[in-house]
């Protein structure tokens, strides 16, 4: 199937072989506290990758600020109603 809404998505948002759509674009980032950082004694994570030194276990959290979604139950990212 073929949306016909998908005429009006430009091409780099589409698979060239119509298997999918975009339909959103989100910024998915890595923001730090600079001073819980340097209290700390550790260095800013600046990849992915990074969020998962040892060093840093324990102090990673995901953004819980979102409003609810239709496709999670109606709960935020924390996990409350």
């Amino acid at each position: 199937y073929k949306s016909p809404e998908a005429a009006a998505i430009p091409a780099r948002y589409k698979d060239p072989d119509g298997w999918w759509t975009g339909t959103d674009i989100d910024f998915i980032g890595v923001a730090s506290n600079k001073q819980f950082l340097k209290e700390k004694g550790l260095k800013a994570p600046a990849t992915w990758e990074d969020l998962t030194r040892p060093e840093l276990e324990g102090k990673v959290a995901p953004r819980t600020d979102r409003p609810p979604r239709r496709d999670d139950g109606g709960r935020d990212g924390g996990g409350r109603r």
